[in-house]
């Protein structure tokens, strides 16, 4: 009855704590369809902008209307965004307050004193005309830049990104859950018939690592969601985008390629040898091993179902874990060589991580995010 309750009470807290999740994913991808639509109530009023015609109906988006005006004052002034004017301009029997935005070559026409053509559109000035040169307003819809679109697709890419987490979180929980590491009979039978003789010059057997579902589902998931967010990325920057994941990425796949090609595990019948992944060997007599103690290994927010083989003087020899063996292949083989298989060891704390390892990742890392970042932005403007 107790540990029904306790599993209850796991439940409880668990779809409390996922339905938080599921609650920001919400609102992320609700606030960025609300984004989305404003983006488009822009594109169609400048499109309906680009389309009007010059007529009377000065209520209608389908028409603009023209008409003489005077430059009275103009104060120059400078944004973020480039210049930004604030100008007077007599124009219809009275004066128009208005904030221009004039290319570089068209701030020397502004000046006090100077007749323009003030276009009108539904109430507003949308441009200033000066001989052949427009110069548009605040209020001009042309200037539609779909900085909403940007923002909107943000959201809903953070929403799909946290929503994917959420199963990525349920689906690697199963797979170690469903881990089997004691071998079953027929495995312990198979393994004799897979006998060989090994680069010593004895008969033995090799396992060699196989990747499992639960390695790849977190890094496809990282690279689906920087594949998806390219979308969102200046053009012209994304091979600053593309330099950030090769730092990112690289050493990882390198590391991984070098696993597969060169990490395995050699025994004879008297003594086991692990081979890392970049070549280097280690051996141990049989006799100097007392058990393969199944423990669970930390590994971001799940835990790893693992093997450590622990000697006779009670170090930890070497670890392998689920996440790169089949270990019912290595329980197999631990029960032909008689290495007896224990549940209740507690491991060691794990040595301290070298400082210049975390050094390194650390560097990675921010020089991949800030890579990242920048590709975001547009790139300085040439000075030719």
């Amino acid at each position: 009855m107790a540990r029904r309750r306790r599993r209850s009470s796991e439940s409880n807290v668990n779809l409390r704590k996922f339905s938080r999740v599921y609650l920001l994913v919400a609102v992320f991808a609700a606030i960025g369809c609300v984004f989305l639509l404003f983006d488009r109530g822009e594109y169609d009023a400048s499109e309906a902008f680009r389309n009007a015609i010059e007529c009377p109906d000065t209520s209608s988006d389908h028409c603009y209307q023209l008409y003489p005006g005077l430059i009275q004052k103009v104060r120059f002034a400078q944004t973020s965004s480039g210049e930004q004017d604030a100008v007077d301009i007599a124009s219809r029997g009275s004066s128009v307050h208005i904030s221009l935005q004039p290319a570089a070559a068209d701030s020397p026409l502004l000046k006090a004193g100077t007749a323009v053509t003030v276009e009108w559109y539904v109430g507003s000035v949308v441009a200033v005309l000066i001989g052949t040169h427009a110069i548009p307003s605040t209020a001009n819809a042309t200037t539609y830049r779909g900085d909403f679109a940007y923002v909107g697709g943000i959201l809903i890419w953070l929403a799909a990104v946290f929503a994917a987490m959420v199963l990525l979180n349920h689906r690697m929980s199963s797979l170690f859950a469903a881990v089997r590491i004691l071998p079953a009979t027929a495995e312990v039978v198979a393994l004799a018939t897979r006998e060989r003789v090994l680069p010593t010059g004895t008969t033995g057997w090799v396992v060699k690592p196989r990747a499992q579902e639960a390695l790849f589902l977190p890094l496809m998931l990282g690279l689906v969601a920087l594949i998806s967010a390219r979308a969102l990325v200046n053009p012209q920057s994304r091979l600053i985008a593309l330099v950030g994941d090769a730092l990112l990425f690289g050493p990882g796949v390198v590391h991984f390629a070098l696993t597969l090609r060169n990490t395995r595990l050699m025994a004879d019948h008297a003594s086991i040898t692990i081979v890392d992944w970049l070549g280097r060997k280690r051996s141990w007599p049989l006799t100097e091993i007392q058990q393969a103690a199944i423990v669970g290994v930390r590994w971001t927010d799940w835990t790893v179902p693992t093997l450590l083989f622990v000697g006779k003087d009670g170090a930890e020899l070497f670890p392998v874990t689920s996440l790169y063996w089949h270990l019912d292949d290595i329980g197999a083989l631990c029960v032909k060589l008689g290495i007896p298989l224990s549940f209740d060891y507690e491991p060691k704390r794990p040595r301290r991580v070298k400082p210049l390892r975390i050094a390194l990742s650390l560097g990675a890392s921010l020089v991949s995010a800030l890579l990242l970042w920048l590709s975001f932005l547009p790139l300085p403007p040439s000075s030719g």
